[in-house]
């Protein structure tokens, strides 16, 4: 299969900030770890348990507006709906007599007044991610290799490395799925209850992808300098862990970037680990103040 047709991006390549010692477990391995949710490290990041704060009255209410506002400005697609939501919303579509559509909105708030049932939709959902979720793996990416804030941080204060992992079509490179986070929702918003009402609304193939897309590709404003990009996969049917190490081909690596503060040792090491990489270049990366970082290229 060729690499273009799942490409979801115009991007050339991504980058991957680490340790020097993890850049040299990668080099000599030829393959990365891809890591489930359950292993992140930050709290704010892909949650472990789905619509934290929100319960079962907050749900009844906006499921109750979910609905009104589906039948009042019914979407033009409705196939991902729950096929009990889509008929009622369907027939709103082709025109039901205004006294007919208000009756039907009121059953529903009646209806969606149960805390029962409205306390089952909330468990079921936190359900279907809560098994999930382990079966998840994610990689996570970056577009920019000179972000001191990424260097400081991901890369053991300047002293570790960046590789630069390139699309290949001939290799069919996961990269090309690779999606970019999105910044643009502060983190109080993630878990209010108009969310979990939406995705109840869908049918569970729908309700699944939204649930992924919703917890796994969003972070708040504040981490927006990450640049991030995310390619999710499985687990594999053997792996008794809470990660894949997936290979990845020796000419899909273009470039190691070696941190200004480097340990000459480690230096020496990754310029060895590079060479069974026939298109990766060694880039020395030194600070200019004022400027930024400047690059020199040891090898290639």
């Amino acid at each position: 299969m060729s690499g273009t047709s799942r490409r979801v991006h115009p991007r050339v390549s991504f980058f991957k900030y680490m340790k020097a010692p993890t850049a040299r477990v990668v080099l000599a391995a030829k393959a990365l770890r891809w890591s489930s949710p359950l292993l992140f490290n930050d709290p704010f990041d892909i949650p472990r348990e789905l619509a934290v704060g929100v319960d079962p009255a907050n749900l009844t209410s906006a499921l109750a507006r979910r609905f009104e506002s589906l039948m009042l400005h019914p979407p033009d697609d409705t196939s991902g709906l729950q096929p009990k939501v889509r008929l009622l919303v369907e027939a709103a579509k082709r025109g039901l007599a205004p006294k007919l559509k208000a009756d039907l909105i009121d059953e529903f708030h009646s209806a969606a007044g149960s805390l029962r049932a409205s306390s089952d939709s909330l468990n079921e959902l936190r359900r279907l991610w809560g098994t999930s979720i382990p079966d998840f793996r994610v990689f996570c990416l970056t577009e920019d290799p000179t972000s001191a804030s990424m260097w400081n941080h991901y890369a053991e204060s300047m002293s570790g490395a960046v590789l630069e992992f390139v699309c290949r079509e001939e290799r069919d490179s996961p990269w090309f799925e690779a999606r970019p986070v999105t910044y643009s929702t502060p983190v109080a918003e993630m878990f209010n209850a108009d969310e979990p009402a939406e995705i109840v609304m869908l049918a569970q193939p729908q309700a699944q992808e939204a649930i992924l897309d919703r917890a796994t590709f969003r972070k708040s404003p504040e981490w927006s300098y990450e640049k991030e990009w995310r390619v999710v996969s499985s687990r594999r049917a053997a792996d008794t862990e809470h990660y894949t190490d997936y290979p990845f081909h020796t000419d899909e690596l273009a470039a190691v970037y070696l941190g200004p503060k480097i340990a000459p040792a480690d230096r020496d090491a990754l310029v060895t680990s590079a060479r069974p990489f026939p298109r990766a270049r060694v880039i020395l990366m030194e600070i200019e103040i004022g400027r930024g970082f400047r690059q020199t290229v040891l090898s290639d």
